[in-house]
């Protein structure tokens, strides 16, 4: 008698399909797995043919038995449950015959993708400016919200200026390398700007300078996306609209996809915000500042929702409820990616 060693190595006396030393070759093997690929957390069904099958015989999934159907002896199916499509990662997939040979085939890769998740708010804090003197030609140094290396830190704010003589107007992001997502303006030499900027941490202790062309005021938040929930690129989108507290619809490219969407609303002067967008009831969040002269006065408003299953393909806020003139207030829509 001969003793050969199964899948996990426990050693069993020969079958007549075993492959021993001046034996012939080994009739039980697996040619293809179908698929070859899933998502992490999802019930698959699972192909596998070859030859030598028999009925009884059991596919074994990342080591784990699966309830198996016979179909013939060159193939085999079973849904692998949700249970063993975990953690994302290569697994093996080989086929057990059952006694008295116990013969066990070689086996084939699988690879576990890792599921798609929306974005992770981790913060939101609010900030604005010295109302007494306002930015400068000097850059204003802003001290930002605890993160870590990989997360997406979000600028959000409203900005005010005032020019006797000038209606042009720029704001800046500087410091470390924040990128302008949208800015939506409004005004002449009393401007008011809704603006957007972003920077991926790079090393946890990132700095943020706020500059101007001219004296100017802002309120808004930092928004802080946990690393590892968003689209490495990053990818975020945005939409602007002037003249009303209806944020305007967007269509983000990438289609319906786990996701993050966020509401903004600006205006020229402190205005109160009693009402957010239906279904945008996370981190509604509202901020202003007044220094009792209406120019140089500013308010800002934020509410998000998450579309964690990737249902939606499009977003079209509805208004927010506000005491401010339509003709000084600005909207935005932005939405965030996921991970795929």
């Amino acid at each position: 008698m001969t003793t050969v060693f199964d899948q996990g190595g426990v050693p069993r006396l020969a079958g007549s399909s075993d492959t021993v030393a001046g034996g012939g070759a080994a009739s039980l093997s697996i040619a293809t797995v179908s698929p070859v690929t899933a998502v992490e957390s999802t019930a698959t069904a699972l192909t596998v043919t070859g030859e030598g099958f028999v009925s009884g015989s059991v596919i074994f999934f990342n080591g784990i038995a699966q309830t198996t159907t016979y179909g013939s002896s060159t193939s085999l199916t079973c849904t692998v449950p949700t249970t063993d499509m975990t953690p994302a990662g290569n697994v093996t997939v080989y086929v057990e015959n059952p006694a008295p040979t116990y013969d066990t085939s070689g086996t084939q890769n699988f690879l576990i993708v890792a599921a798609a998740v929306e974005p992770q708010v981790n913060s939101l804090t609010a900030w604005n400016t010295d109302v007494t003197g306002g930015f400068t030609s000097t850059p204003k140094a802003m001290t930002l919200p605890t993160h870590a290396t990989g997360d997406l830190i979000l600028v959000l704010g409203t900005f005010n200026s005032y020019n006797a003589t000038s209606s042009a107007h720029e704001t800046y992001c500087g410091g470390s390398a924040w990128t302008k997502i949208s800015e939506a303006e409004v005004g002449g030499n009393s401007q008011i700007d809704l603006e957007a900027w972003y920077l991926v941490a790079a090393s946890g202790a990132e700095t943020l300078e706020i500059s101007a062309d001219r004296a100017t005021e802002g309120v808004g938040c930092f928004v802080v996306i946990d690393a590892g929930t968003f689209d490495p690129t990053p990818e975020i989108e945005a939409q602007t609209a002037t003249g009303g507290p209806n944020p305007p619809s967007i269509t983000p490219t990438w289609g319906a996809h786990p996701q993050l969407a966020m509401a903004l609303w600006g205006c020229l002067t402190y205005g109160v915000v009693s009402g957010y967008p239906t279904d945008y009831d996370e981190n509604q969040f509202t901020q202003g500042e007044s220094t009792g002269a209406s120019s140089t006065d500013c308010g800002f408003a934020v509410a998000m929702r998450t579309d964690a299953d990737g249902a939606l393909s499009s977003f079209d806020p509805s208004a927010f409820t506000d005491s401010e003139s339509d003709s000084t207030t600005l909207t935005t829509t932005l939405v965030v990616k996921g991970t795929d």
